[in-house]
């Protein structure tokens, strides 16, 4: 008699980390082991992480997700390892002749790995320069401000267009 082994799946904690010539997705799977996990690039632009473990003899874990590879990317070069129970997906950028903005958010379509708690997996933290920054304050000081002017307006001279 053969026992069927019933899984339940899980959302693992992920994490982009963005360097200046490569970014690093780190996936945190404690407990699985290398031979229990695939990392494929499935077609141009989509990565497939999947896993699976047994936890005794008739229960399991497992997850599967897809992501969308950076643009720049160089999908020849992504590469993946495991280390204290932390996967880490290595993903070299091209360098064009331009540097590549810090500002860019190059991971779209990470919404399905959302979970409950601590994971930032689908929005990925945004980092800004300290110029952005300056620019992002400036533009919103001159909104506040011109809000500001326009209800001034309004309230001084009711009649006129402002």
């Amino acid at each position: 008699m053969e026992n069927k082994r019933s899984f339940q799946q899980i959302e693992p904690f992920g994490e982009w980390r963005k360097e200046e010539y490569r970014d690093i997705l780190e996936v945190h799977l404690q407990g699985f082991k290398k031979q229990q996990l695939k990392v494929k690039v499935k077609s141009l632009n989509i990565l497939s992480i999947s896993g699976e473990r047994p936890v005794g003899k008739l229960r399991g874990i497992r997850f599967r997700k897809q992501i969308n590879i950076p643009m720049d990317c160089i999908r020849s070069e992504i590469h993946a390892n495991l280390t204290g129970g932390i996967l880490y997906i290595i993903m070299p950028r091209r360098m064009h002749k331009e540097k590549v903005g810090k500002d860019e958010l190059p991971f779209a379509g990470w919404s399905t790995l959302i979970s409950s708690k601590q994971t930032n997996w689908g929005v990925p933290r945004l980092q800004m320069g300290g110029e952005t920054a300056l620019k992002l304050g400036a533009l919103a000081t001159l909104v506040a401000a011109a809000v500001a002017a326009y209800i001034c307006c309004r309230k001084i001279s009711p009649g006129l267009s402002c």
